[in-house]
């Protein structure tokens, strides 16, 4: 059992023969449970009678009671946001009572007991202020089933899909300043004044009141036109399905999960060379005409034009590619675990990463047997792990073997304070 749809297996009901489903639940599976009420003081013509919890690896929703009352299931143990939905916008719960956006929310560690009590005040002219318009590519023509996201200086704060006539409104949960986001199968953009840019730091902020500001967000011609589609198959020439997809320039980077049969299709920002790369169970491999390698400099540029569509890309592992595996546990100084760090293990056969569970666990797939060095990356700060501890460099950092076996039981502890450690 897999505990995302986007993560869940598909299965064809047009196959002649009958399929025979053995679903395994773990007893760590919807265990623990958050409980408490909801209080809301505005009046929202929309509002949904559902409170929803979300992590980076789940999701559940439960309907409110007459009394505000609620008592959902955690999917499993991991830190979560409350959040409901108020004409169109997320309003997420926090402890002090001034939620609103993703980035406010207070996080909720469901570890080994139920959490009870909680408050979730919804606060009279929530959600009141928004961002709406239309995207647009660069005839002018609407650009549907696109999801538009409103940002703040700290992270995700709303968003909405655009409709047939590529038209998007989004209830900003609290005033403030905000940029646009759009992701275009694949290829990010960023809303600029007069158009759109793939540039983030030439994007333009957006002051919000409590008014619903109109932009037209129109694509100028080249960007994101161009496609560079393929498949992803493993040793045995199999698909790999709802794996990660990139392909990595200068210019931008475009990202994109293959479908069931391994296959995928990303737009990149403008023209340029490319190099293709997969994520596979955590163990990073490249595209090259004869078979994948692992590293960055073996890959083969692909070269795209302006509104050229370029396809038969073929991504497939070597025999034996992806097979060994790195876990282990990562700590704050204080025992703790630190969760959803990323963490990696790179060295002269590639690199592997993921990031780490609620108990700090975290496990992936490495390209080969060979010598890796361990890191993890915190607020654009790299960590390296040596002998007797953190290190800031790679060069001194502690060697890990995998040859013919997976290496388990790894134990990594962070400094005390890793912003002074990195400065």
């Amino acid at each position: 059992m897999v505990y995302r749809w986007e993560d869940a297996a598909q299965v064809d009901t047009a196959r002649e023969e009958s399929q025979r489903l053995r679903l395994n639940v773990s007893e760590q599976t919807c265990v623990w449970r958050i409980s408490g009420r909801l209080i809301v003081r505005g009046d929202f013509p929309t509002f949904s009678k559902l409170v929803h919890l979300t992590s980076d690896r789940a999701h559940g929703n439960v309907r409110i009671k007459q009394d505000g009352s609620f008592s959902l299931t955690a999917p499993i143990a991991d830190t979560y946001r409350l959040f409901v939905h108020l004409d169109g916008c997320n309003y997420h719960y926090h402890r002090g009572g001034r939620g609103g956006s993703w980035n406010q929310a207070s996080q909720i560690a469901v570890t080994d007991a139920d959490v009870r009590g909680i408050t979730f005040v919804v606060p009279a002219g929530a959600c009141r202020a928004g961002i709406s318009g239309k995207l647009l590519d660069a005839d002018g023509g609407p650009i549907s089933g696109v999801w538009v996201s409103a940002n703040t200086e700290s992270g995700h704060a709303a968003g909405d899909r655009t409709g047939a006539d590529g038209a998007f409104d989004i209830s900003i949960a609290d005033a403030g300043r905000h940029y646009l986001q759009a992701r275009i199968n694949g290829c990010w953009t960023y809303f600029r004044r007069g158009g759109a840019t793939h540039q983030e730091q030439r994007k333009t902020w957006i002051r919000v009141t409590d008014d619903v500001i109109e932009v037209r967000y129109q694509l100028p011609r080249g960007l994101c036109s161009s496609t560079i589609s393929g498949r992803l198959l493993d040793a045995n020439g199999e698909p790999v399905a709802s794996a990660g997809v990139g392909a990595l320039s200068d210019s931008g980077n475009s990202w994109i999960e293959t479908d069931a049969n391994g296959r995928f299709a990303l737009a990149v920002a403008k023209a340029g060379q490319y190099r293709i790369r997969a994520n596979f169970d955590g163990c990073h491999v490249y595209y090259r005409r004869a078979s994948a390698p692992s590293g960055w400099r073996q890959a083969t540029q692909v070269r795209v034009a302006v509104d050229e569509a370029v396809s038969g890309i073929t991504v497939q592992l070597a025999k034996g590619m992806c097979e060994l595996r790195v876990s282990g546990r990562l700590l704050n100084a204080d025992g703790s675990p630190a969760v959803n760090i990323w963490a990696q293990a790179g060295g002269n056969n590639g690199y592997g990463a993921v990031h780490t569970g609620p108990d700090g666990a975290f496990s992936f797939a490495v390209p080969g047997r060979g010598s890796y060095r361990a890191s993890v990356w915190i607020n654009g700060c790299g960590i390296y792990f040596g002998s007797r501890g953190p290190v800031k460099s790679w060069n001194v950092a502690r060697a890990i073997t995998v040859s013919n076996a997976d290496v388990s039981g790894i134990e990594l502890r962070l400094p005390e304070d890793p912003a002074s450690f990195c400065g």
